[in-house]
Parts: structure tokens; sequence; C-alpha cells
């Protein structure tokens, strides 16, 4: 049963990377100009990230019982807070990018239609 768990959390780290990679490559899109439409490649992390943590609780639990599943959690537990605040902060940050070129593009297209009407 404390594997499993140990999986579950290791797949939630996995997810919460992603999180952070898909909002930070979002924000270079937006700064060169792009649309923020980037992506994350999850299948090298998924099936690698579960089982090398799961081998890590397991090697630390040979050593001594539920140290690697005490490990997982406490580092989960760490994690969590500084995830949310990373987020929180790039999001803000993206949000901030996009409200700047969306009236950068307003101003450009009232340029436009002012100069079409001369």
């Amino acid at each position: 049963m404390t594997y499993a768990i140990v999986i579950v959390l290791s797949v939630i780290f996995t997810f919460l990377g992603f999180a952070i990679e898909i909002t930070n490559g979002n924000i270079g899109h937006v700064k060169n100009g792009r649309e923020p439409n980037a992506g994350a490649a999850i299948f090298p992390n998924i099936p690698f990230i579960p089982v090398a943590v799961g081998f890590f609780a397991w090697l630390l639990n040979s050593c001594y019982p539920h140290l690697g599943f005490w490990i997982i959690v406490g580092l989960f537990t760490l994690y969590l807070p500084y995830w949310w605040w990373s987020l929180r902060r790039l999001d803000g940050e993206l949000q901030s990018l996009l409200a700047a070129s969306e009236k950068q593009l307003d101003a450009a297209g009232d340029n436009g239609e002012r100069q079409n009407d001369n």
C-alpha cells in the first residue's frame, strides 16, 4: 500500500512539473510574439519518474522500514507550497504579458484603421 501512495505522489509531482513547464513555455511564446500554446512531452517522464521514485523509496525502506515513504511524503509536503507559489507567480507574469500584448495589438489595430481612413 505504501508503494502505491509513493507512485501516486510521484505522478502528482510529474503533473505539477508539467503545469510549470507549460506556463513557462507560454511566457516564452508571448515574449517572442507568438500565440501561447506551449505543451509538454509527458512520455519520458510518466514512466521514468514514478519508477525512479518507487525504486528510491524501496532502497531507503530496505535500510530502515518506512523511511522511503516518509521521505517522499515529506518532499511532497515541502514541494507543494513551492509549486503553488511558482505557478501563481508564473501565471501572473503570463497574464500581464497577455494583457500587454493585447494592448499592443489594439493600438496597432487602431493605428491601421486611422491610416486607412486618410
